[in-house]
């Protein structure tokens, strides 16, 4: 299927309008690749005729199915290990020393975690272990689960309806999963296992385009936004950043992906090595 460099121009202009996603001209074969299908459903296997679809007016649903097709949803539980130690070894026990406080204050307000391109929810899951087994652990006393909410984010309906669910395939279980965690929170269901429902109902799933404004969010403690700046280019990224910035608490705390950085977008942030991973504080200027 043919697929001209004028014509995925226009393709790729639109994914980056759409959802922020940069392609560049070497990645040309990936577009074709993963919007073949669609463009056979949608417009007989003409790529032109496609492109005008997206010029016309492309209804929600035609959005939806391109967002889809063309993301990346690569995820496990714990995934590279690391950003998860540093969470149960080092910054829970701050934020729940930070309910305590927030308790003599008379400030009622739970600690709010956000985790941003959550795609099928393993990362927002795994979280949810951790807090559920520290809470349990009777680590700071007084400290319940309801004093932690957890939100989990994805620009994809289809990603994020699969992550409400809890549905996990074997091979997702046998990734990063110990066979512990899954005896105690998983229930097996012929070919799946099912996330049991305390679990569940510890995270809420919503569907979020980065590239719109979530102010109304509210504020937060901690924000997991991993493995997804990597895909922007230089002026979304600046521009994410900043948002995620705005959102964070005074002493808030930013995790991203391991191959992701945060050069070119000023002093929002200040690097911070807990173990092998490095978190990033919120800075606030001193006026």
């Amino acid at each position: 299927m043919e697929l001209s460099m004028p014509t995925f121009h226009q393709v790729r202009d639109f994914v980056h309008r759409l959802c922020g996603l940069f392609i560049p001209d070497d990645k040309h074969y990936l577009v074709r690749q993963r919007l073949e299908k669609l463009v056979v459903e949608r417009a007989g296997g003409d790529f032109a005729a496609f492109a005008e679809l997206l010029v016309e007016n492309p209804s929600i649903e035609l959005q939806e199915q391109i967002i889809a097709a063309i993301t990346t949803n690569e995820t496990s539980f714990f995934r590279d290990n690391h950003p998860f130690d540093a969470f149960r070894d080092t910054i829970l026990l701050g934020l729940a020393k930070e309910v305590v406080r927030r308790r003599v204050k008379g400030e009622n307000r739970p600690v709010r975690i956000w985790s941003a391109g959550s795609s099928t929810g393993q990362e927002a899951y795994s979280l949810a272990i951790i807090i559920r087994e520290f809470v349990l652990a009777g680590m700071v006393p007084g400290v319940s689960l309801s004093d932690f909410s957890l939100l989990a984010t994805d620009i994809s309906a289809k990603v994020i309806d699969q992550a409400r669910r809890g549905v996990f395939s074997e091979m997702e279980m046998c990734r990063g999963l110990s066979e512990d965690s899954r005896q105690k929170y998983f229930v097996r269901d012929g070919d799946e296992w099912k996330i049991q429902d305390n679990l569940r109902d510890m995270v809420e799933f919503r569907k979020v385009n980065l590239l719109s404004p979530f102010g109304t969010f509210g504020v937060f403690d901690l924000i997991f936004c991993r493995n997804v700046l990597i895909y922007f280019d230089t002026r979304t990224k600046k521009t994410i950043l900043t948002r995620l910035h705005d959102s964070l608490s005074g002493q808030g705390m930013l995790i991203i992906g391991s191959a992701e950085n945060l050069y070119g977008v000023g002093n929002l942030f200040e690097p911070a090595h807990l173990g092998a991973a490095t978190v990033y504080r919120k800075h606030t200027p001193i006026k």
